[in-house]
C-alpha cells in the first residue's frame, strides 16, 4: 500500500477522497490547519498529522491537494517548506 499525503481532508470533497484511501487501507498523513474535529474520524482511522506540507511530503510516496480555489493551494507546494522544495509544481 501507498502512504499518501493529503492537504485539505477537513473540507466535504477533500474529507470524501482521504476517507476513502484510508478505508482501502492506505497510510494517510494530513496536514490540520484550523478544525481537528473535521478529521477527527480519519485521525481515529490512523490517520496521522504531519504539521508542514513537507514533513507530509517527506513521509508520504505521493500527496494530494484539495482546495476550493487553486490560488489558495498554490503556495504548500514549491519552497523550503512546501510539498516540493526541489522543484516546482506542475500546473
Amino acid at each position: 500500500m501507498h502512504s499518501i499525503g493529503f492537504i485539505g481532508a477537513s473540507g466535504m470533497m477533500g474529507h470524501g477522497m482521504a476517507k476513502n484511501l484510508r478505508a482501502r487501507g492506505h497510510a494517510l498523513a494530513l496536514t490540520v490547519h484550523r478544525n481537528r474535529e473535521r478529521v477527527a474520524d480519519l485521525l481515529a482511522a490512523g490517520a496521522s498529522v504531519a504539521t508542514s506540507p513537507s514533513l507530509l511530503a517527506g513521509h508520504s510516496t505521493s500527496s494530494s491537494s484539495v482546495s476550493p480555489a487553486h490560488r489558495r493551494s498554490r503556495p504548500r507546494w514549491p519552497g523550503a517548506t512546501g510539498c516540493s522544495p526541489e522543484r516546482a509544481p506542475v500546473w
